[in-house]
């Protein structure tokens, strides 16, 4: 178990550093959106697995979910942040920011005993797999790409006349 939590943090490390090599080439709104496909597909691998007992398949949903979290939510979120508030308020903004992520992350913590034993692991997971779906569709539709666009250019991106929803923005 020792060794498996090792590796799995060096896997999580990698992604990151592969994120941040390529999210300026690749895009903030590209990485962001395939993590979050991803963070649904392995959420969907763990509770398959967790139902058919197959301790291989969810072994593999947990590294796909710390790869795809890697990969995406988890450093791009920040970068986005840090580029879309307008400077005045970035400061406030960002402690706003990061009190959300924090209540977010202490209210699955103190869920998950309640939660996981009234729907079981897997129903657990699915639960995950459908909120992950609905806020991938959510992020589709709502954040723009901030690669290579100037403060002014990403204030205007927020009108939302000018925002065309697609994976890939210029």
């Amino acid at each position: 178990l020792f060794a498996m939590t090792i590796c799995l943090g060096v896997v999580k490390t990698a992604c990151v550093v592969v994120s941040a090599m390529y999210v300026d080439g690749f895009g903030r709104r590209p990485l962001l959106l395939l993590g979050m496909a991803g963070i649904c597909i392995s959420q969907l691998m763990l509770s398959l697995g967790f139902a058919i007992q197959h301790n291989n398949l969810t072994v593999a949903g947990v590294f796909s979910f710390m790869c795809c979290y890697g990969l995406g939510i988890g450093p791009v979120c920040w970068l986005l942040a840090s580029e879309v508030f307008p400077l005045k308020i970035r400061g406030k903004a960002m402690s706003l920011a990061t009190a959300a992520n924090r209540i977010s992350s202490a209210t699955v913590a103190l869920t998950f005993l309640p939660l996981s034993d009234l729907l079981g692991l897997s129903g657990y997971f699915l639960l995950f797999a459908v909120l992950s779906m609905l806020v991938g569709i959510i992020q589709f539709f709502t954040v723009p790409e901030t690669k290579g666009k100037t403060l002014e250019m990403m204030e205007a991106s927020f009108d939302a006349s000018n925002f065309k929803p697609s994976l890939f923005q210029s």
